[in-house]
């Protein structure tokens, strides 16, 4: 409700008092400007006041990192942005604050502003952190000067005042250090960190530029601090200094820029057309903005990578899950340092080196977010580092290793932060728009000569501020695309470090903690939306963890002859031929095939109990990760369903499976199969009478028989129940001779299968060739109608038919059956 009354009313102030920037409407004949009746300047203080008691009782004190009950999630948010409802679900408390400074006049505003920023230099509301930073922003944007020199300079040094000196961090020869603040004094610290950046994101860089040695010091010292909650602060610092140094800044309500007023003093209102709302200020990042830039890209990206690379390289240490605490601090500090870099630039760190895209035209969409920063190489470099990381780490902590992965997922899929942005502040700009719009009729009210749609300026703000990050996002995201390349489809076209650092990303799909597992997936799935050509990389790792078979070897594919003279394609195909080899193998032969069988597992000979166990369970995870990856990933559906060769290796590996016989790898292999079945496409260059759906064919016939085991070999009902399946989905129409073994096979599951599960799909299977036969004209295969009718005319095969329909079915179906008898 103030909301909507301050976005119409054009200023607070005693109309033609000292305040009032619009005095002179009110002059001769004319219509008088509109004016509220009440003190505004008491009223004012008293509202501050009020909103400064709300956050105070929604605080749930310090130390506590959680959000209030009402706009936390079931369980609680925790970290940067802990936050209540006040500017959740479309609030409008940060439009309130912004319209409220800017209609009570310049010298109310600037009197409210310091009362602001004195209560939060002597408060600490960790719970309400997003509110107050909200709070904050909206008064940088309108008295930006008195800001920053009421709050943040005064608010750097009080936290730089606070930490402990660099002389007295704990260093990686001293051993294990514990902790050396309180949960109280880590609450302050970050909340102050949080709220101090959420201030810096309102200026321009070269404002900042002054106070650019503080702050980078401050980041150093958190860093320092052995604790995760203050180095995640720092993290966050470095991000904000990052963002703010290479962005295009866009001024939006500047001190001496009044909204337009219309008839009678009410503010006018933005139309679809644009008219009331006045074009922004754009500053571009002079050089001196931009040599900071690149300082902080060299000091806490390239440093920490080398750095990174160092401490993970062999006899290193940074893999060892034993090590001392302040080693791990150590590993911590760096992934954070680079965390922070990375999202801040973003989409303005210099983009992979992609070959073979021709002289044609771009066809990315059009924007940007800022100045490109780095040089050549950049991102090939920092990934290498977090390739070897990934594998050197993979014994680290879940926390080190979600760190690991988010960082790997912002590198390579470029513009993700400022989608996310975007697509939430979208979804506020969509609520409070449906809320405050106003709808067409209203025009004719005021005398306007045109039906608009029309909506307050900061929502037009805001709607802008959504469309700039949503074009950045997807500028960056198809960066590479051109005319003559608009798709990267071949591997070569990719750096190598962007396809090791996939296939690491890969392995910690099927990482054996399920947290890392989920968040790897995610990672997995975003680069294999970006980068098509990459997801074979994670769908061969998939199917080998399903099949239990060796996965391709990388180290040879990236260091190989092929590799080295530049034929990727010729490299990855060797692999995946070899690949395809051994999964067809696992789905007929090997060990394990009885769920009671002993397991073979990779543990050595005489190992300990407790070591088979662990290898088990790295196991289980391992086809569990595989199952999780391919389920959710719509791209990776597509190669299987489009890849006859990678179609046939999810056949196979489904068949290999057998070898999982705990219960929850079992459930999660049948809910994989379900999802297939729903999604099933045949390959375009499947065709029913080809060599490879031969084989296929007669590799789950035989299966399915029973006549393909080994000999003394077990065979259990799951197994043949999904050979069964997949070869009635894999079963030709009748009108192709490829469907007579098919037809032949599943007659003879009626006729004499005592499992009631095969007989019902043997049923269903007949039941659609004789529909496609008789209902829609399908014209049959002679030996098919033949091998049909030989069937029904043997009464035993009827009476077998019927005794297997009533057994253990409650209700009896045959009409259906009639006229296949009958024919």
């Amino acid at each position: 409700l103030y909301a909507s009354v301050l976005s119409c009313v054009p200023h607070l102030g005693e109309p033609g008092g000292h305040d009032d920037p619009f005095a002179s409407t009110g002059g001769g004949d004319g219509p008088k400007p509109i004016a509220l009746p009440l003190y505004a300047d008491e009223w004012s203080d008293d509202l501050l006041s009020r909103v400064l008691g709300l956050l105070d009782n929604l605080d749930t004190g310090a130390g506590s990192s959680r959000g209030t009950d009402q706009g936390a999630g079931a369980e609680g948010v925790t970290g940067a942005g802990a936050s209540a409802f006040l500017i959740k679900q479309g609030a409008l408390l940060g439009p309130l604050f912004a319209m409220l400074l800017q209609k009570v006049g310049r010298v109310q505003g600037e009197a409210l502003t310091r009362r602001l920023c004195k209560w939060v230099l002597g408060c600490t509301l960790p719970s309400v952190e997003a509110e107050v930073g909200t709070l904050l922003g909206e008064a940088a944007c309108r008295f930006p000067d008195l800001v920053l020199k009421e709050l943040a300079a005064p608010l750097a040094s009080a936290i730089l005042s606070e930490l402990p000196e660099q002389d007295a961090a704990p260093s990686a020869e001293a051993g294990d250090s514990a902790p050396s603040m309180s949960f109280t004094q880590e609450a302050v610290l970050t909340f102050r960190t949080h709220v101090l950046c959420e201030v810096l994101l309102q200026y321009p860089g070269r404002t900042l530029l002054p106070l650019l040695p503080t702050l980078t010091q401050l980041a150093d010292r958190a860093m320092d601090v052995p604790l995760v909650g203050v180095k995640r602060a720092a993290s966050h610092l470095i991000a904000c200094l990052s963002m703010v140094m290479v962005r295009v800044f866009c001024k939006l309500n500047g001190p001496d820029g009044p909204p337009a007023i219309g008839p009678r003093g009410v503010e006018v209102w933005v139309s679809k057309e644009g008219d009331g709302f006045a074009p922004p200020v754009w500053e571009v990042a002079p050089p001196e903005q931009i040599a900071a830039a690149e300082q902080l890209l060299a000091t806490y990206l390239l440093q920490s990578a080398t750095e990174l690379r160092e401490l993970c390289a062999p006899g290193g240490g940074g893999g060892d899950a034993g090590g001392s605490h302040a080693s791990k601090m150590r590993l911590l500090s760096l992934l954070l340092k680079m965390q922070g870099c990375i999202v801040g630039f973003n989409v303005c760190l210099r983009e992979f080196g992609f070959g073979g895209g021709g002289s044609g035209g771009a066809l990315c969409i059009v924007g940007r977010k800022g100045t490109t920063v780095g040089a050549v190489g950049v991102r090939e470099e920092v990934a290498g580092a977090l390739s070897l990381a990934a594998v050197s780490l993979a014994g680290q902590h879940p926390d080190v290793i979600k760190i690991l992965i988010g960082i790997s997922h912002a590198l390579l899929v470029s513009g993700t932060e400022d989608y996310v942005a975007s697509v939430s502040m979208n979804g506020c700009v969509v609520r409070v728009g449906n809320l405050l719009s106003e709808p067409p009729v209203a025009a004719t009210l005021q005398g306007l000569p045109t039906l608009r749609r029309r909506v307050p300026r900061f929502i037009q703000t805001m709607r802008m501020q959504q469309q700039q990050m949503m074009r950045s996002a997807h500028a960056a995201f198809c960066s590479w695309a051109t005319a003559e390349r608009p798709t990267l489809n071949d591997v070569a076209h990719l750096p190598a470090a962007t396809l090791q650092l996939q296939h690491e990303l890969s392995v910690l799909t099927m990482h054996r903690y399920r947290g890392v597992r989920h968040m790897a997936v995610k990672a997995v799935e975003a680069v294999s939306k970006r980068f098509v050509i990459l997801g074979r990389v994670a769908v061969a790792g998939a199917l080998a963890a399903i099949g239990d078979v060796e996965p391709m070897d990388f180290a040879q594919l990236l260091g190989g002859p092929g590799a080295a003279a530049g034929d990727w394609r010729t490299a990855m195909a060797a692999q995946e031929g070899a690949l395809f080899l051994r999964l067809a193998a696992a789905a007929v032969g090997g060990e394990g095939c009885g769920a009671d069988d002993a397991v073979v597992t990779d543990a050595a000979p005489g190992a300990s109990g407790g070591d088979e166990a662990g290898a088990d369970t790295d196991r289980d995870a391992r086809c569990r990760g595989a199952v999780s990856l391919l389920a959710s990933s719509l791209p990776l559906w597509r190669i299987v369903f489009r890849d006859v060769d990678y179609f046939a290796g999810m056949l196979h590996a489904l068949l290999a499976s057998r070898a999982y016989n705990t219960t929850p790898v079992q459930a999660d292999l049948g809910k994989l199969v379900l999802d297939m079945f729903g999604r099933f496409l045949r390959p375009p260059s499947l065709g029913p009478d080809s060599p490879i759906q031969a084989s296929l064919s007669a590799t789950l016939l035989s299966v399915a028989s029973s006549s393909g085991a080994a000999a003394g070999q077990r065979m259990t009902w799951r197994y043949v129940m999904l050979a069964n399946s997949l070869s009635v989905l894999l079963m030709p129409h009748a009108r192709h001779a490829s469907a007579l073994p098919h037809v032949t096979h599943l007659l003879g599951l009626l006729s004499s299968c005592e499992v009631v599960e095969l007989r019902g799909l043997a049923l269903g299977a007949i039941y659609f060739q004789a529909t496609c036969i008789v209902e829609y004209g399908v014209e049959p295969h002679p030996p098919v109608l033949d091998a049909l009718r030989a069937w029904c005319g043997v009464p035993a095969n009827c009476a077998a038919l019927m005794k297997h329909l009533v057994s253990n079915h409650s209700v009896l179906e045959t009409g259906g059956w009639i006229f296949v008898v009958g024919g």
